[in-house]
């Protein structure tokens, strides 16, 4: 889930149509998108949006998958978080998560 870097006291204002769009916009974008290009989504039920921007696209040859780079801007009511993050294809052919740089 690459939702999860946002950490567990930032993500409980999200309720879970804001988490569902996330992961969608998220996995979409790592998919899909080219190197700086920008994916973003909003929910006006409680004003929250998100843009993602991938950064750099790798492949570890000893772990035999892809890696993006990205940078995560999150706002909730005007409380807005900025991270910067990775996150691999797993073996299910998701993107997960693997740590904020």
């Amino acid at each position: 889930m690459v939702g999860a870097c946002l950490g567990s006291e930032y993500g409980k204002k999200f309720d879970e149509e804001s988490y569902r769009r996330i992961e969608e916009t998220s996995q979409d974008v790592l998919e899909n998108n080219v190197d700086g290009d920008v994916g973003e989504w909003s929910n006006p039920n409680n004003d929250a949006n998100n843009t993602i921007e991938v950064v750099d696209t790798i492949y570890i040859e000893e772990l035999k998958t892809t890696c993006r780079t990205y940078t995560q801007m999150v706002n909730v009511n005007g409380d807005a978080k900025i991270r910067d993050a990775k996150a691999c294809r797993g073996k299910n052919g998701e993107w997960k998560y693997e740590k904020e740089t």
